[in-house]
Order: C-alpha cells, then sequence, then structure tokens
C-alpha cells in the first residue's frame, strides 16, 4: 500500500516536472514566434528598403535627367546598399540557423520526455482508460489516478501540437533557406554586374586618362609651337643684327684694304729702304770689324738710340721712308717689319671672320627655313590630332551615355524582382501566421473538448 502511494507520488512528481518542462518549451516557442514576427516587421519597416525603394523608384522616373559625372556616385551608393543587404542576409541567416539548433535540441527533448512519459505509463500500468493494476488495493486512490491520466492526455496533447508546432517551424525555416538561397543566387547576378560595371568604370577611367593625356600633348604641341615663334623672332633678330655687323664689317674690311694697300706701299718702300740700309751697315759693321771696333760699338751705343723718333710712329708716307741722305738704325727696320706682319695677320683674321659671319648667317637662314617648315607641318598635324581626338571623344561619350543606360535597365529589372520576391516573401509570412492561428485555434478547441469529455465522463 504503501509503496503504490509513493509510486504514484513519484508519478506526480514527474509528471509535474514534464509539465513545467512543456510550458517552458511553450514559452520559448512562444518567443521565438514574436521575434520572427518582429524579424518580419522588420524587414518590412526597414529603412534600408524604403530608401531603395525611394530611390528606385526616383531612378525609374528621372534616370535620363542622371548627368554622366553623377553616375559613378550612384553605382557607388547602391554598392554600399547592396553590402549591407548582403550582410543582413548573413545575419538572418546565422539566426536562423541557431534557431534550427535551438528547435532541434528542442525537438529531441520534447521526444525524449515523451519517451520517459511512455516509459513512466508502461511502468505505473497506466495506458489511456485502462489499468493492469489490482482494483482491490487501488480503490482508495481512483480520484488520484484519474488526474494523472488527465494530465497525462494533457501532456500527450501539448506534446502533439508542439510537434506540429515545431514541424511547421521546419518548414518556415526550409522555406526561408529557399529564399536566402534565392537571394544569394540575385546578389551573385548583381555582383557580376556590379563586376561589369567595375570593369566599365576602369574602361572609364582609362579613357579619360588618355584624354588627359591628349590634352596635355596638345598643351605641349602649344607651347613648343610657341617656343619655336619665339625662336623665330629671336632669329630673325639676330639675322637683323647680322646684316648690321655685316655691313659694319664689309665697310672695316674696305677701309682695312685702303690701310693694306697704303701698308704695301709703305712696306715696298721700307723693304727698299731696308736693302739700302742694310748695305749701309753691313759697309759699316765690316769697317767696324777690320777696325776691330764692332763690340765695343755695340757696348756703347743704346738700342733705343739706334731708331730714331720719326721711325717710331706709324709710316705712312713713301717718301718719308725713302728720304734722300736719310739714315735709320736696323732697329727701326725690325719694327717697322714686324708692325707690317701684325697688319698682315690682322688683315687674315678679319677676312676669316667675315667669311665665318657669312656662312653663319647662311646657316641660320637655312635653319630658319627648316623651322617655317616644321611649325607648318606641326601646326597641321597639330589641327588634325585635335579634330580626330575630337571626333574619338564623342564617340566616347556615346558609348558610356549608352552603357550607362543599359546598366541603369539592368538594375531597375533586378530591383524589380526584389520587389516581387519580398511581396511573395511577406505573402508566405502571413500565410505562416494564418495558418498557426488556425492551429492554435484547432488546438484549444481540442483541448476544450477533451475537458469537456473528461468532466463528463466524472
Amino acid at each position: 500500500m504503501e509503496d503504490s502511494y509513493f509510486a504514484d507520488a513519484n508519478v506526480r512528481r514527474e509528471l509535474d516536472r514534464m509539465n513545467e518542462a512543456v510550458e517552458r518549451y511553450g514559452v520559448q516557442l512562444d518567443t521565438i514566434e514574436n521575434e520572427l514576427a518582429v524579424i518580419d516587421e522588420e524587414n518590412q519597416n526597414d529603412d534600408v528598403n524604403r530608401q531603395i525603394i525611394e530611390y528606385e523608384a526616383a531612378m525609374s522616373a528621372n534616370f535620363k535627367d542622371i548627368p554622366a559625372e553623377d553616375a559613378l556616385d550612384n553605382i557607388v551608393r547602391m554598392q554600399n546598399q547592396l553590402k549591407i543587404v548582403k550582410r543582413r542576409n548573413q545575419l538572418l541567416a546565422k539566426e536562423n540557423a541557431i534557431q534550427q539548433k535551438q528547435l532541434r535540441d528542442r525537438a529531441n527533448m520534447l521526444s525524449r520526455t515523451s519517451t520517459e512519459l511512455d516509459n513512466i505509463t508502461e511502468i505505473t500500468g497506466w495506458h489511456g482508460e485502462f489499468h493492469d493494476v489490482d482494483m482491490s488495493t487501488t480503490m482508495n486512490y481512483q480520484e488520484a489516478v484519474h488526474d494523472m491520466t488527465t494530465l497525462a492526455a494533457k501532456v500527450r496533447q501539448e506534446l502533439n501540437s508542439a510537434k506540429v508546432i515545431i514541424k511547421k517551424k521546419e518548414n518556415a525555416i526550409v522555406k526561408l533557406q529557399t529564399d536566402a538561397e534565392q537571394n544569394k543566387e540575385l546578389e551573385k547576378k548583381l555582383q557580376l554586374l556590379y563586376n561589369d560595371i567595375r570593369v566599365k568604370q576602369r574602361d572609364t577611367r582609362e579613357a579619360e586618362a588618355k584624354l588627359q593625356r591628349m590634352i596635355v600633348d596638345d598643351s605641349n604641341v602649344e607651347r613648343a609651337l610657341v617656343k619655336r615663334s619665339e625662336q623665330q623672332d629671336s632669329v630673325a633678330a639676330s639675322v637683323l643684327y647680322m646684316e648690321n655687323d655685316k655691313e659694319f664689317l664689309s665697310d672695316a674690311v674696305a677701309e682695312m684694304k685702303v690701310i693694306c694697300r697704303r701698308q704695301d706701299n709703305v712696306v715696298k718702300a721700307q723693304l727698299a729702304r731696308q736693302q739700302q740700309l742694310q748695305a749701309r751697315l753691313d759697309q759699316i759693321m765690316k769697317a767696324l770689324r777690320e777696325m776691330k771696333l764692332a763690340k765695343e760699338f755695340e757696348r756703347n751705343v743704346a738700342k733705343s738710340a739706334l731708331v730714331p723718333s720719326a721711325s717710331r710712329e706709324e709710316p705712312e708716307d713713301v717718301e718719308q721712308i725713302l728720304p734722300d741722305d736719310e739714315h735709320i738704325p736696323i732697329d727701326t727696320y725690325r719694327l717697322l717689319y714686324k708692325d707690317n706682319e701684325m697688319m698682315r695677320t690682322s688683315v687674315a683674321r678679319k677676312n676669316m671672320l667675315v667669311l665665318e659671319k657669312e656662312s653663319a648667317i647662311q646657316a641660320l637662314e637655312s635653319k630658319l627655313a627648316k623651322y617655317i617648315d616644321s611649325h607648318n607641318a606641326s601646326a597641321t598635324q597639330g589641327d588634325s590630332m585635335q579634330a580626330n581626338k575630337n571626333a574619338e571623344l564623342t564617340d566616347l561619350m556615346i558609348d558610356l551615355q549608352e552603357q550607362h543606360k543599359a546598366q541603369l535597365a539592368e538594375i531597375e529589372e533586378l530591383s524589380k524582382e526584389n520587389r516581387e520576391l519580398k511581396l511573395e516573401y511577406n505573402k508566405r509570412a502571413q500565410n505562416a501566421k494564418a495558418k498557426k492561428a488556425k492551429a492554435t485555434n484547432r488546438s484549444l478547441e481540442s483541448s476544450v473538448v477533451s475537458k469537456t469529455s473528461v468532466r463528463r465522463a466524472k
């Protein structure tokens, strides 16, 4: 008797513990449902989605008004929004994985609880409304056993309802996973499109860099033309200076020729006078040597005394050079001869200088002609190059505008598909909520029917 009483007490405690566990699991399931509802509301009321929808609506309405220089900013903004959506999808996928793990753990716990309940019913002998215990020993405990059977029935019903709810949640999670996979595929497509956009942007940057290089080349050509024009001006000025120098040198050469002719006459007279004086000097020196007075003459007579004052000036008159009965020293002759040689050397140098100036003038004239030809050729080439580059720039801008329009159309199609997927997801969530509400109503109705049947049985 006492053993059966203690067994019934243990069964009641076990049933109470199971009821508490079932209630706790039910509360956790309710919290999970509330969290899913909050996530759905956040997805519906997300600022990012709202901003994307508003921006896509504005783009679809006014995409022709967007300038080409703002297209890159719009693309970068859309890339940032795509990164935010990807991050949110990753967080949702992570949360779904955690919830799946929790649901699996709870399902295992419920299965273990149901197994323990079956074991308890087999040990106690209670199988629904039948029992195997001797009625003579348990008549005083019918009410307690009846309560235990009622609790066991409630536990079974709650376990069944919990299994149904878990199954629904698993189905919902599977749907969410499929939706996440679809979103991943769409993200891959968007990533491919963004890669194409990056390639186009790189081509655009290369074209802009090429255009910048062309502009720099044009500026260099213009600077070279300006420099050449300045060089031409300087060459013209130098040619003018050289012409003036040529006239001056020609006058100087004419004067020097007159002086040279005069000096030639003077030199001829000096040569004749030199011969005379040399013959005279030879006679005098011969006489001195014969008298052995040559060394004494050289020692006592100063060299400056041998040159008269009149001969120190540059001779110009032949009559002064060859006067009658005039005697001059040999040193004067030497000085005259040296001056003659110096004049000849200077005249030869002046002639060479004139020839060099004439050759330099001819070279400058040839260079000037070459510069004029190169300037004309470079100007013609620069005009043709500028026309070609303007045509290439126009074609490039047209291609970029067409590519921008095509990319905007692709982005609009993708945003439309995204909106359709979101609407379908919201519809599925609403259907799941409606099914859940119906299931809860049915479970409540079944619990009410079971309670009424138990009361009627009592």
